[in-house]
């Protein structure tokens, strides 16, 4: 058992993998199947480019103001780090997202474990911290857009939503919920039952290590020493997530005209798409932004186009950046990030250094 269990493991992730893939490159297809390939890539020649710059040049911005506030939520836990340092680590991070899902919350820690000896179990338990706290600014956003375009979103849903969900929810036999209502109270009870079992094993102690993590990483954003700092850093990361998005409607006239409240439904369903287990957001994040754009007036071809444009700058700018990043900290000079946490501190271990004789 010793010898398949590791075999099993590494089977679980190739599958999940392809099947991240395969969600991905399935939806790519469904939505471009009818779409006219020439005529879409001309289209590109008519973009105004600069309009795409200024947008990579926003969304940097946004990951240097991530990097920065890494390093406020790792300095109560002894660690100084430079920005520009943690900035490789977050860009690297990127990068390895675009491979295998989720993947670049720990390989971003594993660059900073590189560059500045930064433990990884202190670096992770932040950026889940991190990563929640993005999660109720998300939830946050979709409420404003939700109540701000409340008309738009109603019509959209119970006209383009329904007329394909319609047929689905129709085809479902009359007994399937009583099948998951007793289902999920078998799960209940079989839990109830086994759960000093269940607590062995080795997904129950993942869990519970992340959650631990979750928890320790609230607990230093608690103890930041510079709240404002870290706010501020939160608050531009989410405007540059914002500006980036919608200044890509200035690329094309089918979009220009587009309100600023649309950059928030773009920057909702983005989120959302790129939120979705698939790597890079491919496909998730074409459709749900291209979804969206329809409530203001935007073709299907045309909201396709744009949710292309935008993705497609971002996954070329990761790619460019990222990769320059990961070559960069695999030559800068190692150094540890542990330091005395206040002059106090710096002052004692200078008097416990061993004088000279006179």
């Amino acid at each position: 058992m010793s010898v398949k269990s590791p075999l099993l493991r590494k089977a679980g992730q190739v599958a999940k993998y392809l099947i991240s893939a395969g969600l991905g490159i399935g939806l790519l297809w469904y939505l471009f199947q009818k779409v006219d390939t020439d005529g879409f890539i001309d289209r590109v020649a008519d973009l105004n480019y600069s309009w795409i710059v200024l947008s990579i040049v926003l969304s940097l911005l946004s990951h240097w103001a991530r990097a920065y506030r890494w390093n406020l939520m790792l300095e109560p836990q002894g660690f100084r780090l430079k920005s520009y340092r943690s900035f490789l680590a977050v860009m690297s991070g990127y990068l390895g997202n675009l491979a295998v899902p989720r993947m670049g919350e720990l390989f971003r820690c594993m660059v900073l474990k590189r560059t500045d000896d930064v433990p990884v179990t202190n670096s992770f338990g932040a950026v889940v911290a991190e990563r929640v706290l993005d999660l109720l600014i998300l939830i946050a956003i979709i409420g404003s857009v939700l109540l701000l375009e409340q008309d738009k979103i109603q019509t959209f849903i119970t006209g383009y939503i329904s007329e394909n969900v319609s047929g689905v929810i129709s085809s479902i036999p009359g007994y399937l919920p009583g099948v998951v209502a007793f289902s999920s109270a078998l799960l209940v009870l079989a839990f109830f039952l086994f759960r000093r079992k269940i607590r062995k094993t080795s997904l129950y102690i993942k869990v519970r290590s992340l959650l631990s993590g979750v928890i320790e990483g609230f607990v230093s954003i608690r103890k930041v020493k510079k709240p404002l700092h870290f706010w501020g850093s939160t608050f531009i990361i989410w405007l540059m997530y914002y500006l980036m998005s919608y200044v890509i409607v200035f690329t094309m006239p089918e979009t220009s005209s587009l309100p600023a409240i649309a950059g928030l439904s773009i920057l909702m369903m983005g989120g959302l798409g790129m939120a979705a287990p698939v790597q890079g957001g491919f496909g998730t994040y074409h459709l749900m932004v291209s979804a969206i754009l329809v409530i203001y007036g935007i073709g299907k071809s045309d909201g396709l186009f744009f949710a292309t444009v935008l993705h497609t700058s971002q996954t070329v700018a990761v790619i460019l950046f990222g990769g320059i990043s990961a070559l960069t900290a695999l030559f800068v000079k190692r150094r540890s990030a542990q330091t005395p946490h206040n002059d106090e501190d710096i002052h004692l271990r200078e008097n416990l250094q061993p004088q000279p004789s006179s």
